[in-house]
């Protein structure tokens, strides 16, 4: 999940930009590894750029979001473990870079730190009003 999000923050990269924005020590090899399987999932692809050096690896983020479709599994128990499963593999990533912004919220423009909001709202939504935001807010940002 970090190797995916790094590439839709920066894309395109090479193993070894991965490796930096990530703050791994090299070798890049885990990194290597794991791009050669997350093409299998339809997560990112490899890129073939004619302008750069050939022994570099490039690579993007197969889509800007990452969207499971829990439809297309065969049982209830199915879906919900794909799902389960995708929903905890992204909660650290994100958890990790709201620390990383509160860190350094001080180097951060000032009208950026205006223009945030935190805030400890409870959303008191029924199933069909969760459905009706998730998708309002999903076709805002497209």
């Amino acid at each position: 999940m970090r190797i995916l999000g790094a590439l839709k923050v920066n894309d395109p990269q090479t193993v070894g930009s991965i490796s930096k924005q990530l703050d791994l020590p090299p070798p890049p090899g885990p990194i290597s590894y794991h791009l050669q399987q997350l093409p299998m999932m339809r997560l990112v692809e490899k890129m073939h750029p004619t302008d750069v050096d050939k022994r570099e690896s490039w690579w993007r983020a197969y889509q800007p979001a990452t969207h499971i479709d829990e439809d297309t599994s065969e049982t209830p128990e199915e879906r919900f473990d794909e799902g389960d499963l995708f929903r905890r593999s992204a909660a650290l990533p994100y958890e990790q870079a709201y620390e990383r912004y509160l860190d350094n919220m001080e180097a951060v423009a000032e009208e950026w730190v205006e223009a945030g909001t935190s805030s400890d709202h409870i959303l008191r939504l029924t199933a069909s009003q969760t459905r009706q935001t998730g998708s309002d807010i999903n076709n805002m940002i497209e």
